[in-house]
């Protein structure tokens, strides 16, 4: 796995985080009973983008990250 390649997923991982986020927010607001599954899953989509964020800063730069190799 390129470092570019982890920041792909890392930001993919948020952004399923963050759609999560607010769907608990509006199950939690609506009373639809979902809202700590929703909670549970975004914890683990936002744990999922520290995880590859911190793989890519561990990882050599590539050319389209602008680094050094």
């Amino acid at each position: 796995m390129t470092r570019t390649e982890a920041l792909v997923q890392a930001l993919e991982a948020a952004a399923q985080a963050e759609q999560l986020a607010a769907a608990t927010e509006r199950a939690a607001h609506g009373g639809g009973g979902r809202a700590l599954e929703l909670a549970a899953a975004g914890t683990v989509w936002a744990e999922t983008a520290r995880v590859y964020t911190a793989l890519a800063a561990a990882l050599p730069a590539d050319d389209s990250t602008g680094g050094e190799g």
